[in-house]
């Protein structure tokens, strides 16, 4: 149980340094238009995907300890990194 609550210290961590250069938490600027709100979204998913991506890297590589617990939770962030993968993927091919 101490991996997955460093896991999620390090997540939180990670997230917190990248909401800032993403814009996540401000307000919008002036000129603000639809467009730009499209990027952004873009942008926030690309960050979601690669904190996902490590996260499922993380606990594969910390199996070792407590293989039953972790391999579940790889298996959901695999997932989740998945799912987020292609929507953020998708996001990209329709709006460029």
């Amino acid at each position: 149980m101490r991996h997955i609550g460093a896991l999620a210290v390090i997540g939180g961590l990670i997230l917190a340094t990248a909401a800032p250069a993403a814009g996540i938490g401000t307000l919008p600027e002036p000129g603000h238009d639809e467009e730009t709100a499209g990027g952004e979204a873009i942008e926030i998913l690309g960050i979601v995907t690669f904190v996902l991506v490590a996260s499922a890297v993380a606990t594969a590589l910390m199996r070792r300890r407590s293989p039953r617990t972790l391999l579940r939770l790889h298996r959901v962030l695999g997932a989740a990194a998945l799912v987020s993968g292609a929507i953020h993927g998708l996001l990209v091919l329709t709006s460029h």
